[in-house]
C-alpha cells in the first residue's frame, strides 16, 4: 500500500480546507473551471503521494489503484508527456495546458503553485466531466500598484488522474465518407441540431448535423470534422460488429468535449487515420438511402 508522506508547509491550510474562496483565481479555464486559492505550499515527495494528499486535505475520497499522480518541481517551458497527459508550460512560465490525447484518462485535480499561494482546480463532479483537455491554468494572481492582475511564474504543479485504457483505435473515416454513406450512420440522425448535439453555440440560425457535413464551405471545416468525428466514435462504441465498426481513438464523450474546447486539430487528424468501411454504394440517384437527408 502506498504511504502518504506529503508535507504541507503551512499548518493553517488544515483549517481553511475546501471552504477557501478563490480570491485571486480568475480567469477561469477554457472548460470553465474556477480555481480555489489556498495559502502556503503543497508538497508531495513522490508522484504516488499526490492523490493521497489531495484526498486527505481537500476531498473526502478514497484513492484507487487506477489513480495516478504527477509531481513536477520545477517545470520548464514547452510540452512534456507525464504518464497519459501532455502538459504544456507557456514560454513565460505563467500558464499551463493539458491534454489526454485520446488516452481515456480522467483528470480529477490540478494544483498550480506560484508565489506564496497555490490554486486547486477540481474537475471531478463538474458538468461535462471527464474533459479531454483544458488550457489556461495558472497560479494565484495579485494586483500590482496599477490595479492589474498579474500571475507569478509556476514554481511547481501536481495533478491526479484516473488512468484510462483508451480505445486503442487507429482508424477514422473522413467527413467525405460519412456525407456519402448515411446508411452507415449510427447513434446520430441527420436532423439533429448541431449546437444541441455538441453542447455549443456555433450557428445562428441553427443548423442540423446533416447540413453541416453536407456543406463545409458554408458551415466550416471545424464543424465538418466534428460531425465526422462523432460518427466515427459512435461506430466504435455502437457498431461493435463488422462491417460497421471503426476503431476510432476517441469515445463519443471525448469527441464532444474536444468540440466544446475547440480542439478540432486532433479530430481532423483522427478522421484521416484510414477508413475500414467499404463495400456499400455511395450516395447517388440510384442509391438515395446513402444520401444525407436535409431540411
Amino acid at each position: 500500500m502506498l504511504m502518504l508522506v506529503a508535507v504541507f508547509a503551512v499548518a493553517a491550510m488544515f483549517s481553511v480546507s475546501a471552504n477557501a474562496q478563490a480570491v485571486a483565481g480568475a480567469p477561469t479555464t477554457t472548460v470553465g473551471i474556477q480555481p480555489v486559492l489556498y495559502p502556503g505550499n503543497f508538497v508531495a515527495d513522490t508522484d504516488d503521494e499526490v492523490c493521497y494528499a489531495i484526498c486527505r486535505l481537500f476531498e473526502d475520497c478514497d484513492v484507487t489503484g487506477e489513480m495516478r499522480g504527477i509531481k513536477v518541481d520545477p517545470p520548464a517551458p514547452g510540452t512534456t508527456t507525464y504518464g497519459q497527459l501532455d502538459i504544456t508550460i507557456s514560454a513565460n512560465g505563467q500558464m499551463l495546458d493539458w491534454n489526454t490525447n485520446g488516452s481515456g484518462a480522467q483528470v480529477l485535480w490540478f494544483i498550480i503553485k506560484g508565489g506564496r499561494n497555490f490554486n486547486l482546480y477540481t474537475y471531478v463532479g463538474v458538468g461535462g466531466f471527464p474533459f479531454p483537455l483544458d488550457t489556461g491554468l495558472h497560479s494565484p494572481g495579485s494586483y500590482n500598484r496599477r490595479g492589474q492582475l498579474v500571475y507569478p511564474q509556476i514554481s511547481h504543479f501536481n495533478a491526479c488522474y484516473i488512468r484510462g485504457g483508451g480505445t486503442g483505435g487507429d482508424q477514422g473515416c473522413t467527413p467525405g465518407y460519412w456525407r456519402n454513406h448515411y446508411d452507415r450512420w449510427v447513434g446520430l440522425v441527420a436532423m439533429a441540431d448541431f449546437d444541441t448535439t455538441f453542447g455549443v453555440d456555433m450557428f445562428t440560425p441553427d443548423a442540423t448535423v446533416g447540413q453541416v457535413i453536407s456543406a463545409p464551405n458554408t458551415y466550416g471545416s471545424d464543424a465538418f470534422h466534428a460531425v465526422a468525428a462523432l460518427l466515427n466514435a459512435n461506430a466504435a462504441e455502437l457498431a461493435t460488429d463488422a462491417p460497421g465498426y471503426v476503431a476510432y481513438p476517441s469515445t463519443p464523450g471525448q469527441v464532444i468535449g474536444m468540440v466544446q474546447v475547440g480542439n478540432f486539430g486532433d479530430l481532423k487528424r483522427a478522421n484521416e487515420l484510414g477508413c475500414p468501411l467499404g463495400g456499400s454504394p455511395a450516395c447517388s440517384k440510384a442509391n438515395r438511402g446513402a444520401c444525407v437527408p436535409l431540411p
